[in-house]
């Protein structure tokens, strides 16, 4: 994790003192608070958590089905009124801009919402 700027707050890459993972993840937090953010010093940015709940047929691989359903278990069933319309349907993070792909897949699970209403 990476926080922009000058110098930029690196997470995860360097050495801490901090004894233990939570420590070090409060470490890191009072670097953040102290970080520049006046302008041209500091940047804030997010990134889409792509693949984190994928779309398919298969109930055992796939929690959400091909219509934005999400699975209540590998058996198949759905969880009423439970849909997902975003980056996270994607069988894996891919290496380019998914706009256009993510406006696809929420107007695909849009639809689905308003035929089930």
């Amino acid at each position: 994790m990476v926080a922009f700027g000058t110098p930029a707050a690196w997470f995860g890459t360097e050495r801490n003192t901090a004894p233990g993972p939570e420590d070090e993840f409060e470490e890191y937090l009072g670097r953040l608070a102290a970080f520049d953010f006046a302008p041209n010093r500091g940047a804030v940015y997010s990134a889409h958590q792509m693949g984190t709940a994928r779309m398919g047929a298969d109930p055992a691989a796939h929690p959400v089905d091909e219509r934005g359903h999400v699975r209540r278990d590998r058996g198949g069933s759905t969880i009423r009124g439970l849909y997902v319309g975003d980056a996270s349907l994607f069988p894996t993070a891919i290496g380019v801009n998914p706009m256009i792909t993510v406006m696809a897949l929420a107007r695909r699970t849009a639809r689905t919402v308003l035929a089930e209403s």
